[in-house]
């Protein structure tokens, strides 16, 4: 991803199954608008990862975010950003309400929030990767793209 300016809410991508249970990646969802948030509802209750870095913009970044047993994981650049026990199962999610760069309102249409900034590739797994295979991944999509900083 390319963020092209921070302070903004957008939603990198969000799985639905059902008003209360879904999975977000998103920036800007409270106050701390420049951070990244990894985010899992069940049930109705909003379980989180925040970022300890501010998300970079103006160049390109990789994002991912594992779910395993009941620990989340969200990373930037390969680096794990933070974690923590949901205390739940995993979700049984569908793609049948899947959005990528905007946010999903009620009946599958787009609910706004969209990216400012590009989306270079995406990857969904069926298991949740290690640590090491995240910082692998990172290191060569990083290196199959320019990181150079972008003219304002």
């Amino acid at each position: 991803m390319r963020p092209l300016s921070g302070g903004n809410s957008f939603s990198i991508t969000k799985v639905k199954n059902g008003k209360d249970n879904r999975i977000l990646l998103c920036g800007g969802l409270t106050a701390d608008t420049d951070y990244l948030y990894f985010i899992v509802w069940r049930d109705g209750v909003k379980i989180y990862v925040k970022s300890e870095v501010v998300l970079p913009v103006r160049r390109w970044v990789h994002l991912a975010a594992t779910v395993e047993g009941k620990v989340m994981k969200l990373f930037i650049d390969g680096e794990l950003q933070g974690s923590t026990n949901n205390g739940y199962e995993p979700l049984a999610l569908s793609t049948t309400h899947f959005s990528l760069g905007a946010g999903i309102m009620e009946g599958g249409s787009n609910g706004g929030n969209t990216i400012e900034g590009s989306i270079g590739s995406y990857s969904l797994f069926n298991r949740a990767l290690s640590e090491n295979e995240v910082k692998d991944i990172a290191k060569f999509q990083l290196s199959r793209t320019s990181v150079t900083e972008l003219a304002e």
